[in-house]
Order: C-alpha cells, then structure tokens, then sequence
C-alpha cells in the first residue's frame, strides 16, 4: 500500500491534504509501538497525532488510572492544540501499535486558521471524545464486565477492521481498570458461548453479534451519537486534492 493511501486512512490527513496541501511536508509518518505513551495529563503537548492502523487510549490519570476513550484512523489525538490549549488534560497511551503522522500544535494552528472544514472537523473530533468519556463514567460504574469488555472488543475490530485484535488480556484489564484473573474468566465464557478464539497475545472476533448481544446500551447508544458528529468531518473530506497531479485522495 503506498503511503498516500495509508496516510488518507485517517479523515483528518484527508482533509489537511485537501484544505492545507502546503502544510503536508510537515507531516511526520511514524510509527507507534504498543505502550508507548504520547502524551502526559498536565504537560504541554509537542504534537497532535494522527493514526492510520494505529489505536490510542485515553486515559484519565490516577490511582488507579481510568481509560475512558480510544481512537484509531478516524481520530486526531491532541487537536484542542490547535486552538490554542498547550496542555494535555488526560494521559494517552497506544494500545495497539502501528503507524501513524504527527504534526506540530503551531503547524496545525496555521492549517486551521486557514481553513473552517478543518476548524470544524476537528471541532467534531473533541466533542465526540467528550461524549465518550461521559458515556465511560456511567458505563464502568453501571455496567458488569464482560459488557464492557464485549464493547471493548467491538470498539477496537472496528478501528482495525479485522476480526483478529493483537491485544493481550493483561492489556485488557488494563484498559478496563480489572484484575486479570476478571477478564481471563471473562474471556473463558466468551469462548465457551463461540463468541471468540484466544491465541498467545491475540483476541479473535468469532462471532460478532454474539459480541453485540453481550455488550451494554453504551455501544449503541454511543455510535448513534457519534453519528451525527462525524458527518461534519465526513462532508469535509469530499473536497479534491488541490495542486499536485490532480488525483485527488481516495479514502480507505
């Protein structure tokens, strides 16, 4: 897959590519491994991350630690930056490794001053993280595990587009806030029911509504929402390519 495509992955590239084309040289291809942790609550953010196959949690900072949202290619990690907030207000740790593009706060200020499509999409993408970490309060103090396990395993085949999740249980646990011993039972009557397959360091999706059926009114409730937010950075990504060789950008 050339790097165009991989990049266009994610909307937000799209919409840089086709609002700011000049700015594009400026944006770094990189590559995230798993843990690594992108930015810290309190500290000032160096960049604003894009990912492409790539999974970041959110993650609110205490003791213990709460994840309470996670974003993939249709998200933008560290956008309030570009309006000028320099702090981070949660911590952000990758869950699942893979590659990414980053660009500097005063690189995508300019890109937004430049352009309302960009200024509201990115506006979109905060807003629906606020959404979500609402929706993460009520959903782990209301919910019984294995639905928010059976939401976490959604919500990340869905950023991947796969049914095989390169994620350990001990990952899992910490991402719901559980002891491991909680999700390896979890997990087992999962198995038992044909909803999943585990292998070493891997979580396969056998039946995905089995995982629906599981899961809590969060998963629902939460897409719908999101929904009605994500056109507004969807209807900014019809524009071309302007400049270059007139192709345009084909979205995966």
């Amino acid at each position: 897959m050339n790097s165009v495509v991989r990049r266009n992955r994610n909307v937000f590239v799209s919409l840089l590519a086709s609002e700011t084309p000049h700015l594009l040289p400026h944006l770094e291809d990189i590559t995230l491994a798993p843990n690594q942790r992108l930015q810290r609550a309190g500290e000032r953010i160096d960049y604003i991350y894009l990912p492409h196959n790539s999974v970041i949690a959110l993650v609110a900072s205490g003791n213990p630690s709460v994840e309470f949202a996670m974003l993939g290619y249709e998200g933008i990690l560290g956008g309030a930056a570009g309006f000028g907030v320099s702090d981070a207000i949660c911590d952000a740790t990758v869950r699942i490794g893979g590659s990414a593009s980053r660009i500097t706060p005063d690189r995508l200020q300019t890109a937004l001053a430049g352009s309302e499509a960009l200024r509201r999409a990115v506006t979109a993408g905060e807003a629906t993280l606020a959404m979500k970490a609402q929706h993460a309060a009520v959903c782990n103090t209301l919910h019984p595990v294995e639905a928010r396990l059976s939401h976490l395993l959604l919500e990340l085949s869905d950023r991947l587009e796969s049914e095989e999740l390169p994620v350990t249980q001990a990952a899992l646990a910490d991402a719901l806030g559980v002891q491991r011993t909680t999700v390896t039972l979890v997990i087992g009557k999962l198995q038992s029911s044909g909803a999943l397959a585990c292998g070493r360091g891997r979580v396969r999706v056998v039946d995905q509504n089995a995982l629906v059926q599981n899961t809590c009114s969060c998963h629902d409730h939460g897409r719908r929402l999101a929904a009605k937010l994500v056109p507004a950075v969807r209807e900014s990504v019809v524009t071309p390519v302007r400049g270059g060789d007139g192709a345009g950008v084909a979205l995966a």
